[in-house]
């Protein structure tokens, strides 16, 4: 009776506890040491929050000057989360010495400028997403009429 109760604690506890230590699928987020260039330092600060997102502090005053999205994930829904992130892993200054050569956990290298974003860039963007709806609209009431 006793070999009875010991082996039903014991398969239990193996269904207890052997999902806990299953689970843990991904190793830890890497650490990239921060690059610096002209008197810039740019880091990668690898958080949830900023994955594929550069950072720029300067050396002296240690303010943040401005943070960059280098490259988007896509996520798939009903997917675990923490399978589908990806961080950098490395950063080196480039040859020109005005870039900086990113690459993720998947492999794919990046070239980031190191100059800030404009106030230009951004308007160049939304005047293409703007142009990019018309364009969908216009396409969908030429169907929408042939219907």
């Amino acid at each position: 009776m006793v070999t009875i109760l010991a082996v039903c604690v014991g398969m239990m506890g193996i269904c207890v506890f052997l999902p806990a230590v299953s689970s843990a699928k991904r190793g830890p987020k890497p650490k990239v040491p921060p690059v610096e260039i002209a008197g810039v330092e740019y880091r990668a600060p690898n958080t949830v929050e900023t994955e594929g997102c550069i950072e720029a502090w300067d050396t002296k005053s240690k303010t943040l000057l401005w943070r960059k999205k280098v490259y988007y994930t896509l996520k798939i829904p009903f997917v675990e989360e923490d399978n589908q992130w990806d961080f950098i892993k490395s950063m080196t200054p480039g040859n020109s010495g005005r870039d900086l050569i990113i690459v993720n956990e998947m492999g794919r290298r990046y070239v980031a400028k190191t100059t800030p974003p404009t106030k230009m860039g951004v308007l160049f963007a939304i005047g293409g997403l703007i142009l990019w709806f018309a364009v969908v609209y216009t396409f969908f009431l030429i169907w929408r009429k042939r219907s």
